[in-house]
């Protein structure tokens, strides 16, 4: 393996190539994200208002 180092005055420094990637996400991952969201607050929702405005069935008069 060999390297070299310039040293100089004033002047920008270089950069290197690669970074700056941002990772894709494929479509058929995103919507299974968005599925699971959705019946997870959906199951969320449905179990507070049962729970708040569920009716006491068990009294028969």
């Amino acid at each position: 393996m060999l390297g070299t180092v310039n040293v100089g005055t004033g002047g920008s420094t270089p950069t290197s190539g690669g970074g700056g990637l941002v990772p894709q996400v494929p479509d058929s991952a995103r919507s299974l994200v968005v599925g699971t969201l959705v019946a997870g607050l959906s199951v969320l929702g449905l179990a507070y208002f049962f729970m708040r405005y569920g009716g006491d069935y068990g009294t028969e008069e």
